[in-house]
């Protein structure tokens, strides 16, 4: 293949090392530029051909396309942008700034994502942010775009929300559930236990899991009363400002080693021989329930925590024993429950 440039006098020619194709394919030419081309040809008796001259045009390089972007879902340390990326992009990056970090910092973008969460920011803060984009082959500056500029402000930290549905549920005389629901914008959270002798000295104990609802309460003294909160932190370096807490409460532990305590669930039994049991009681890694004086119907079974919820339920036939593994249920008292046909039985049990 030879091909003439323009402003040249000279063909240049480019070999095609497999005399069975059909094509050949050319790279790095100018865009918006007229070329020739011709096929030469060389027998095996020496003689050389070549083909009429053709001519093509190169078309104009694609031109980088800006990437549009807003920023929502805004708290005192997160933030997320969205975003869409232009289909002839090579790659994409998210460049933010703030006061405390002036220069702009790359973050690189998934071409195929529409979003980005900014995590650890810093609370009260103005961030700046845009997108750069750069095109398919382009190589300089020329190549590339940014997005207009956005801006966002953090929350101040002052707004960290305090936890909410905080309750207990007394396992033994030596173990407590502190029940919870921890809000959203958060980065830690703990549980803070004091005794009446130590009100001002508060030991804290971490909840690793933010996503937990409970967290278990062990090695405490019997006939003991304790006060409760749930403290929540909201950004990396707390001041009092980051720190929220629960109202504080109270529980007492039994002087009874043996007891199990929890809040009393009613027990009902229609007329009739329908019946419930459940070994052992207290238990720890499975129960055995046994549902006696079962006839004609399937009877319907519930296994509830003691604020109604219900983690375990199934139908069965009459006089059955059921094996269930309860070492993933939080310790603490459980209601079973059957029912059939208008009768009911329940019984509690004991998770220790």
């Amino acid at each position: 293949v030879e091909i003439l440039s323009p402003g040249t006098i000279s063909w240049l020619s480019y070999g095609i090392t497999n005399l069975s194709s059909t094509y050949y394919d050319r790279k790095e030419l100018s865009p918006m530029t007229r070329y020739y081309y011709r096929i030469k040809t060389i027998c095996t008796n020496g003689s050389i051909t070549y083909t009429t001259p053709g001519d093509f045009t190169t078309i104009a390089e694609s031109a980088c396309n800006q990437a549009t972007n807003t920023v929502g879902n805004i708290s005192a340390t997160t933030a997320v942008i969205t975003y869409s990326i232009p289909l002839n992009s090579s790659s994409a990056v998210l460049e933010i700034n703030s006061s405390n970090y002036p220069n702009w910092q790359p973050i690189t973008l998934a071409l195929t994502s529409k979003s980005y969460e900014l995590k650890q920011l810093y609370p009260a803060t103005r961030y700046a942010f845009r997108i750069k984009t750069v095109c398919v082959n382009g190589t300089g500056t020329d190549h590339i775009i940014y997005s207009n500029e956005g801006n966002f402000t953090t929350l101040s930290a002052s707004t960290c929300g305090a936890a909410t549905n905080v309750k207990y549920s007394i396992v033994s005389n030596t173990n407590v559930h502190i029940y919870f629901t921890l809000p959203k914008n958060i980065i830690g959270a703990s549980v803070e236990i004091s005794t009446p002798n130590h009100t001002d000295v508060w030991t804290d104990l971490k909840i690793t899991d933010l996503s937990s609802a409970y967290y278990n309460l062990e090695g405490l003294t019997a006939g003991t009363v304790y006060y409760f909160r749930i403290k929540t932190i909201c950004a990396d370096n707390p001041g009092s400002n980051s720190i929220n807490y629960s109202p504080a409460a109270t529980f007492t532990t039994s002087n009874n080693k043996d007891a199990v305590i929890g809040i009393t669930v009613p027990t009902t039994q229609s007329p009739g021989d329908l019946s419930v049991s459940c070994y052992p009681n207290p238990a720890s890694t499975d129960i055995s329930i046994t549902i006696s004086g079962v006839s004609g119907e399937l009877v319907d079974l519930k296994i509830s925590n003691i604020y109604g919820l219900t983690v375990f339920q199934g139908k069965y036939s009459e006089n059955t024993v059921q094996k269930i593994d309860v070492q993933s249920y939080p310790r603490g008292i459980y209601v079973i429950r059957v029912s059939q046909s208008g009768k009911t039985n329940s019984i509690k049990v004991a998770l220790k």
